[in-house]
């Protein structure tokens, strides 16, 4: 288990049964901070063809991974786009992982899924706060922004090869 602390806030990245369990999201009243659905699902299947390690069809990692066809097409299509992985067509055709698990971050397969990672509307460039004319006025743009880089770099630093040898031993 990863453990990291952010101002005081400890946030947890562990990989239990080779589901990597985690954060970001949009937070609901008494939920914690997560990943969704898609996103716990892309990290299994990424997982699945590292540790697989060759060409694998989708009906195959839908059920290793225990994610419907449909949605792990979906997710595969997204993956592919990204250049994560890639498809081979034919009778032995499938999905690999187009580079090697120590190239594939954590954060790149959420970013792929999710978009970009922000923990508050203040860390998007686009965003304009209604609470100050500047963002250099706000009391809690700074920190927001430090927090969301913090985060971001984290989940850019765990390799898919990290979480395969964790999950090997």
């Amino acid at each position: 288990m990863t453990r990291r602390e952010f101002s005081g806030k400890i946030i947890y990245i562990e990989l239990v049964n080779n589901e990597l369990h985690g954060f970001i999201r949009k937070v609901t009243e008494g939920e914690s901070l997560r990943l969704t659905n898609e996103s716990d699902y892309a990290l299994r299947i990424t997982n699945e063809l590292a540790m697989i390690g060759t060409v694998v069809s989708a009906k195959d990692l839908a059920e290793r991974t225990d994610v419907t066809i449909r949605f792990a097409l979906k997710i595969l299509r997204k993956l592919s786009l990204a250049g994560i992985v890639d498809s081979k067509k034919g009778a032995q055709g499938g999905y690999y992982l187009k580079r090697l698990p120590s190239e594939v971050s954590i954060g790149e397969i959420i970013e792929v899924i999710e978009g970009p990672i922000h923990v508050s509307n203040c860390s998007r460039n686009d965003y304009v706060c209604p609470r100050s004319v500047a963002a250099d006025e706000c009391r809690f743009h700074r920190y927001f922004c430090d927090l969301n880089d913090r985060i971001r770099r984290e989940l850019y630093e765990v390799k898919l090869a990290s979480v395969f040898e964790k999950a090997s031993k």
